[in-house]
């Protein structure tokens, strides 16, 4: 892409609760003109993360999902309502959705959530509370810089100073890595890929499932603090 050139972002499939299905790509209209750089969708709602760093999110409202504005059509096409994520003057890097859920990392490594707070899916230490705008995450280290962001349903996964992975939510089915079972974690916790605290492993990807986490990652070695886990049952 080149600095003149400007995206165009398209949607498609079950676009609102009417159930009618859009069988075909239709642009979202509502950024027109603007350079979409990535996008992120959730069960209900879509993210898109222009070129300047601002986040503008679009689809259900319900539950605090996002904060965002219903989808509606008009005689044109699919007509996609956008509002702007406010992040404190923050200039955004990358975004990511989970169920009812929206995360947005900055370019210095911090990362924000907002939306549904099940499970303590959010991140922030307030047992279950929904956040209907951007907050940011502050159980990371505090110089730490998370570099992805992976959502499962109600869990996830992050990956912090490309060796470290921190993950939050729920652990029904132990999704979490802690090795035991509980009904969340309120705040990120760090993991040990291999028992062998030694063992330094570099994370290449990372990636969540509904109840599930998957990890790429190869071997090095250095010493690992671990952090004990906040759980509520």
């Amino acid at each position: 892409m080149t600095d003149s050139s400007i995206s165009t972002v398209y949607a498609w499939g079950c676009l609102n609760r009417r159930g009618a299905a859009q069988t075909y790509p239709l642009q979202m209209h509502g950024l027109s003109g603007e350079n979409a750089m990535s996008c992120a969708a959730g069960t209900d709602h879509s993210l898109v993360l222009l070129s300047c760093g601002a986040v503008w999110v679009c689809g259900q409202a319900d539950d605090c999902r996002s904060d965002v504005l219903r989808q509606g059509t008009s005689d044109s096409g699919m007509t996609f309502p956008m509002q702007q994520a406010k992040f404190d003057g923050a200039r955004i890097s990358s975004v990511a959705a989970g169920d009812s859920t929206s995360y947005a990392i900055s370019h210095c490594g911090k990362v924000y959530s907002w939306g549904q707070g099940r499970y303590a899916v959010l991140g922030h230490n307030d047992g279950e509370q929904n956040h209907i705008m951007p907050a940011r995450i502050r159980g990371f280290p505090e110089d730490s810089i998370v570099r992805r962001i992976t959502c499962g349903r109600w869990h996830c996964a992050a990956l912090v100073d490309r060796h470290q992975v921190f993950l939050w939510g729920r652990n029904h089915c132990g999704q979490l890595g802690l090795g035991f079972l509980s009904r969340a974690c309120v705040t990120p916790v760090k993991i040990l890929l291999e028992p062998d605290e030694d063992c330094l492993l570099s994370v290449r990807d990372l990636a969540a499932g509904e109840a599930h986490t998957v990890v790429i990652a190869e071997a090095g070695h250095a010493g690992l603090d671990v952090p004990k886990p906040r759980l509520f049952n």
